[in-house]
């Protein structure tokens, strides 16, 4: 009867020990594949924290950077200019510009356009540009330039942007990206309309 005592405590002693030791060899690639993921995660924060820091040097460079040799100061500018320029485009259009002011922070254009096409044109379509003789391109402020058959438009355009201290003319386009040949087209109802070397009185 003791030696089935006994038996039993011996065997129930080896199950044991092979219980905890199947458990601490499970536990152990457990507890060092976790750490290997921690560390790819500290890695990975690393990683980002210097993208993070490099992108923000691109962009202070980029806010530092010289605004492509722009001249513009607090001196005076030129007094506004009473053109009265028209041209007349193939089709019909009529474009007269009229004036030119200067202000400190954009360019105010005054213009008529006539159309005698046989239906509508768009002068905006392909872009208004307003540039100056020192390749500096003025934004343009958006607006509607569609003019029905046989009507007539007025109005004003604002260029943002103060004029260049060393600029001596200006250039203006109506749908500027469209082709030469659009200049010369009856045909169209995109003309393409441009005052040329607009000349500044300083």
């Amino acid at each position: 009867m003791i030696k089935k005592r006994l038996l039993a405590v011996l065997l129930m002693s080896i199950f044991i020990s092979v219980v905890v030791g199947c458990g601490n060899s499970e536990n152990e690639p457990v507890e060092a594949e976790v750490d290997e993921v921690g560390e790819m995660s500290d890695q990975e924060q690393k990683e980002q924290t210097s993208e993070i820091q490099e992108k923000g040097d691109e962009d202070q460079d980029r806010n530092d950077a010289p605004t492509s040799g722009r001249s513009t100061s607090n001196k005076g500018l030129p007094n506004d200019l009473e053109v009265n320029e028209r041209i007349k485009h193939p089709t019909g259009v009529i474009m007269t510009l009229e004036k030119v002011s200067f202000e400190d922070d954009y360019i105010a254009v005054d213009f008529m356009i006539q159309n005698g096409y046989s239906a509508y044109v768009k002068l905006d379509l392909e872009g208004v540009e307003l540039v100056d003789d020192t390749g500096f391109e003025y934004s343009f402020q958006p607006v509607d330039l569609r003019v029905g058959k046989n009507e007539r438009m007025e109005g004003t355009l604002i260029f943002v942007g103060r004029l260049d201290d060393k600029a001596n003319s200006l250039t203006l386009s109506f749908n500027s990206q469209s082709t030469e040949s659009d200049e010369e087209n009856a045909n169209t109802q995109y003309p393409k309309i441009v005052f040329d070397q607009i000349q500044i009185e300083r």
